[in-house]
């Protein structure tokens, strides 16, 4: 099979060791995670899980809000006209953010946001003067801060408040479908030719990378186990479709995850007052521990549901309607496309591969022509590296040092064209502020490799 060597080199030529090779992905690009597994199903489902990810900023579509509040600090969209005075200001702080530029002109101004009369497309004009009472005065786009600015208060008398909606585009949480209705993701395997579309979900609303996982399977028997199709609700949720860790136990495999809250997922804190670490019934006090539960952010509440999974402290869409504000109590199987876990069926032990294919989208949706794979290799024992020289963790002073290793692979063989020497730095990819493991720039250009039989070398070029 394919080998890879990565080594990330810091600025004091620190020298690692990874067994498979990892890269920054490129936009437009599709990327498994795993250069090689087995579908044996004595294998635990975590071993035969796939997670596939697509960097394409193109999918990143905002949505029309019609936003008759109230605000994410439970604000009414209403003015009382016996407190309001001509040139107040009151700030709307919405619920989707952040609010996105509605009229190309390349910024997000008090232009791209327009305060009606609830339920019209009309201006706020009591008194029938041809003078707008309510304007928008400034637009905090990250923040979702929407100022409203009131300039005419005549006719609005003794109305008992009045009542208004804000239009507006914001960032939402995106798949992958495109402009037919069909999946740009495709899963197949020596087995299944055909395969069938994944339709992944993006990570949060801005982030432009989309990612959703499959499940290795050698038996045929076991179908029915992974496609429950008599029922498109379940008690239970699927980490496999949601692609989170519900539970907080380090995976997101589970099958059957039950409803409630997890202490784990908020970081320990001791939710319900007692030795239980899952609360599945009645209410919880959030001032209690000074924790945010629901993801209203705030920790004030005295009463939040505890029988629900609370979508806002996930910060992930789980019920399938396009936002991350419900409080949800069942899983909907619409999250996976046709409502069945994705599977895809390969040989026992090796002679196979799964080809996971993108075709590239442009901002319409539509399909450019240009396609990405990514392959995953069906075996049951990894590519080994030895005899790597200078040894794991070394370091060196050395402004060309040389790195050399030998390649091995006893399920499969190692194809000696394939075999390569990836040299890269420590990167910060997710701008957290630290370089750690797995997060990797470029590879260095400069870096020959000198390649022969099954040992490679290469001579770091600084």
């Amino acid at each position: 099979m394919k080998a890879k060597l990565l080594i990330a080199l810091p600025t004091l030529l620190l020298l690692l060791l990874a067994s498979a090779g990892l890269s920054a992905q490129s936009a437009n690009q599709v990327a498994v995670n795993k250069t090689w597994a087995t579908g044996d199903h004595a294998v635990s489902q975590a071993a035969r899980t796939i997670t596939v990810t697509v960097n394409d900023p193109h999918l990143n579509q905002s949505t029309l809000i019609e936003d008759q509040g109230p605000d994410r600090f439970d604000q009414a969209f209403t003015i009382d006209d016996s407190v309001a005075d001509l040139n107040d200001q009151i700030n709307i702080f919405v619920e989707s953010f952040p609010i996105q530029d509605r009229n190309g002109d390349g910024v997000v101004n008090s232009l791209d946001v327009d305060v009606l009369s609830t339920g019209t497309d009309l201006p706020i004009d009591i008194d029938g003067d041809s003078e707008i009472d309510v304007l928008i005065l400034q637009v905090e786009e990250d923040d979702g801060v929407i100022t409203l600015l009131i300039r005419d208060v005549g006719g609005w008398g003794a109305l008992g408040g009045i009542t208004f909606q804000l239009n507006y585009n914001a960032a939402v949480v995106n798949d992958t479908t495109d402009a037919a209705g069909a999946q740009p993701v495709v899963v197949a395997s020596n087995q299944d030719l055909t395969g069938f579309g994944l339709r992944l979900r993006e990570t949060n609303a801005t982030s432009g990378l989309y990612r959703a996982s499959f499940i290795l399977i050698d038996d045929a028997t076991l179908v029915a186990d992974l496609d429950p199709t008599n029922t498109n609700l379940y008690d239970t949720f699927d980490e496999n479709g949601v692609g989170i860790d519900l539970n907080a136990d380090g995976d997101v495999t589970d099958k059957a995850v039950a409803v409630g809250l997890y202490e784990a997922a908020y970081g320990g804190a001791d939710l319900s007052g007692d030795a239980a670490v899952f609360v599945a019934a009645g209410t919880v006090d959030e001032t209690v521990t000074g924790t945010d539960i629901n993801g209203d952010g705030d920790a004030v509440d005295v009463a939040v549901n505890a029988g629900v999974f609370h979508e806002a402290a996930y910060a992930t869409d789980l019920n399938g309607d396009g936002d991350a504000l419900d409080a949800v109590s069942q899983y909907n199987a619409a999250l996976f496309l046709d409502g069945k876990r994705p599977f895809i069926r390969v040989a026992p032990a090796a002679d196979d591969q799964v080809t996971v294919t993108y075709s590239d989208l442009n901002s319409s949706l539509q399909r450019t022509g240009t396609t990405s794979i990514d392959i995953v290799s069906i075996e049951s024992l990894a590519p080994g590296f030895t005899g790597l020289s200078p040894v794991a963790g070394a370091a060196t002073t050395s402004i060309v040092p040389k790195l050399q290793s030998d390649v091995t692979d006893a399920g499969s063989g190692v194809s000696e064209t394939s075999i390569s020497i990836e040299v890269h730095s420590w990167a910060d990819t997710n701008d957290d502020g630290k370089a750690q493991d797995g997060e990797v720039g470029p590879a260095i250009a400069g870096s020959p490799i000198e390649q022969g039989g099954f040992s490679l070398s290469t001579t770091v070029i600084s």
